[in-house]
């Protein structure tokens, strides 16, 4: 069975790596109907770069509104009932969207799925993927892959996404049907750190069937400009999620102790975070969105530290 998919790419002074991530799309064993591209108000050459491949392109400029609402307009101006998003700095492997197509026929319920990445570039570390950040055990307790090597993910999958989430944006692959139906993208995320795990938390939610692909299919670059990158920052981003799904009703309800025990140890590991990168004007901000007591006590000398050093500044 055949798919007709949209490729959702947003835009943001990319000059150096935008080429190489639309021929990466091009060049797929199996070729995408559309390539939707959403300029973020590049002030670089970007926009000429996209004007180049002409007609094979469906582009959009807009004024700069950060990534998720790029991601957002382009994902909008999508006709396909397939939607495949691919940030434009990474670089599909070219049979990227052929076992997503095998995985999704042999899975025919799935409406979300994603895959491994392997990170590369300046900040990448070698022999990792993105699937290994995993904490010990957590793909044994998620599910078995099958000989494809693809893992079908059942049950509390909102739950099990708390203390890792697998999915990076340029590996998804899901159904209109399911983007529609948990409202999209939210703009107001757009321009904080993790930003796209509110669609993921929310995806996966309500997903009718969820497979991972264990394959690594795409490249993930890691340089210096990164959203993940900015480690203190991309654990606030998602407590606010976390926050802001339990005040809204999207956290399920059998979920919602774990993600108050999630929301208090991602406060601890930014603190921690922030600390040891010397972001010290973070530190009191977030020390105060946890109980004194359930902190550690070597957290608790670092926060009297600055505490004091606060005051005699």
């Amino acid at each position: 069975m055949s798919y007709e998919i949209s490729v959702v790419v947003p835009v943001y002074n990319r000059e150096a790596f935008l080429k190489e991530t639309l021929d990466a799309i091009f060049n797929q064993t199996y070729q995408p109907t559309e390539i939707v591209v959403v300029d973020d108000g590049s002030t670089d050459r970007s926009w000429d770069i996209l004007q180049s491949y002409g007609s094979r392109l469906k582009t959009l400029k807009i004024e700069n509104s950060g990534a998720g609402n790029a991601r957002k307009t382009a994902a909008e101006h999508a006709s396909c009932p397939w939607l495949a998003f691919c940030d434009s700095d990474d670089i599909w492997l070219n049979n990227h969207l052929e076992r997503r197509v095998n995985l999704l026929n042999k899975y025919p319920g799935t409406d979300y799925s994603f895959s491994d990445a392997i990170p590369f570039g300046e900040h990448a570390l070698a022999d990792k993927t993105y699937f290994s950040d995993a904490p010990k055990g957590w793909w044994a307790s998620t599910g078995t892959e099958d000989n494809d090597h693809f893992l079908t993910i059942k049950d509390h999958i909102y739950r099990k996404f708390l203390p890792f989430n697998p999915v990076l944006p340029s590996t998804v692959v899901m159904s209109r049907t399911l983007y529609d139906l948990v409202g999209g993208i939210d703009s107001k995320y757009s321009r904080m750190p993790a930003e796209d795990a509110d669609l993921t938390r929310r995806a996966v939610a309500q997903a009718t069937h969820v497979v991972a692909d264990m394959a690594a299919t795409v490249k993930q670059r890691r340089h210096g400009q990164n959203m993940s990158a900015i480690e203190a920052e991309n654990m606030i981003g998602k407590n606010n999620i976390l926050k802001d799904h339990l005040s809204s009703g999207i956290t399920p309800r059998e979920d919602i102790s774990f993600v108050l025990e999630e929301i208090d140890k991602t406060v601890i590991q930014a603190i921690l975070a922030s600390f040891y990168k010397k972001n010290f004007h973070l530190f009191p901000q977030l020390a105060k969105q946890v109980e004194l007591k359930k902190l550690p006590f070597p957290i608790l000398v670092k926060y009297a530290y600055l505490t004091v050093r606060h005051l005699f500044s």
